[in-house]
C-alpha cells in the first residue's frame, strides 16, 4: 500500500491504522473506501511523526536529517540515524502514535 506521497505503508502501520478505524466504529461499504481512509490517515500520521521527530532533534541533527531525506536515504539508514540521535526513539514513536490515536478518536466524538 502507498500513501499520498507514494511512501509504502508498512504492514505494521497498516495494521495500526486498520485497528484505529475499527476502534473508531466507522463502517465502510467497500474495501476501496476503507483503504483510501487508511492512506489519508497514514499521510496525517506521517506528518505528525515528522513533527515529533523534528522537535526532538538538535538544530545540527535536524539539518543532517533533512539532508539525508533529500537524497532519498534508505528507511533503515534514517531509522539508525534517528535512534542514534534521539534517546528512547522507539518509545518516543510509540507514545506519539498513541497520542495520534487518542486525538483522532476524540475528534470523532
Amino acid at each position: 500500500m502507498y500513501n499520498n506521497n507514494n511512501k509504502k505503508i508498512t504492514p505494521q502501520m497498516q495494521l495500526f491504522l486498520e485497528n484505529l478505524l475499527l476502534d473508531s466504529g466507522l463502517k465502510f461499504t467497500d474495501e476501496f473506501t476503507k483503504q483510501k481512509m487508511i492512506e489519508d490517515l497514514y499521510f496525517k500520521l506521517d506528518e505528525f511523526l515528522g513533527i515529533v521527530i523534528e522537535e526532538n532533534l538538535s538544530d545540527d541533527d535536524l539539518v543532517e536529517y533533512f539532508n539525508l531525506r533529500v537524497v532519498n536515504t534508505k528507511a533503515e539508514t534514517l531509522e539508525k540515524f534517528l535512534k542514534t540521535k534521539i534517546p528512547n526513539f522507539d518509545n518516543l514513536i510509540s507514545m506519539a502514535m498513541l497520542e495520534f490515536r487518542n486525538v483522532y478518536l476524540s475528534s470523532l466524538n
